[in-house]
């Protein structure tokens, strides 16, 4: 038979136990601080942005790799600045990591066409990191100084800076979808 003493003993370590082991549970089933901080992100328009890209106002810099980093413009736009050239990223494929981007100066073109000229564009290379690749696509066309009536499916593409002052000359830019 088993003594009161031993079967009260049983029952204190038995509890201590369990108390353990919910509080055990309870830690590790939180989550990291790190990834809790890493939360994917947008910068109120354009694609969701998580690894291995940050955005460091709204992220911490281990969130993305090294050179990844994605600016937020004025316009709420997430923005690639590299040396040459400011990009704005419209996508982000994660799944074949490839992301579509457009030279910031052409930015102002088509979010407000008829009201800006449009800025001087450089060329620009990238190397290759992290699994992303570069693939030149060259999908912006500009027509200048054009005399003959605008088609109506054309005017979302017309731009300024026309030097007419009758306005009957007008700039139109086509870009590749």
């Amino acid at each position: 038979m088993i003594s009161k003493e031993y079967m009260h003993g049983f029952l204190e370590s038995l509890g201590l136990c369990i108390f353990c082991l919910i509080l055990f549970c309870r830690i590790s089933c939180g989550a990291h601080y790190q990834y809790e901080a890493c939360v994917p992100t947008n910068c109120s328009n354009g694609p969701n942005i998580s690894f291995p890209f940050y955005v460091p106002d709204r992220q911490k810099s281990y969130c993305g790799y090294p050179g990844f980093v994605l600016y937020c413009s004025r316009d709420g736009f997430p923005v690639l600045r590299l040396p040459e050239n400011d990009y704005v990223v419209e996508h982000i494929y994660y799944r074949n990591r490839s992301l579509h981007v457009y030279n910031a100066a052409v930015e102002p073109v088509i979010r407000s066409a008829g009201s800006s000229c449009l800025p001087r564009i450089s060329n620009t290379s990238l190397a290759a990191a992290a699994g992303f690749d570069y693939v030149n696509v060259t999908g912006l066309h500009l027509f200048s100084n054009c005399t003959k009536p605008l088609p109506v499916e054309l005017l979302e593409n017309k731009i300024g800076c026309n030097s007419s002052e009758d306005g009957k000359n007008w700039d139109v830019a086509l870009y590749d979808r």
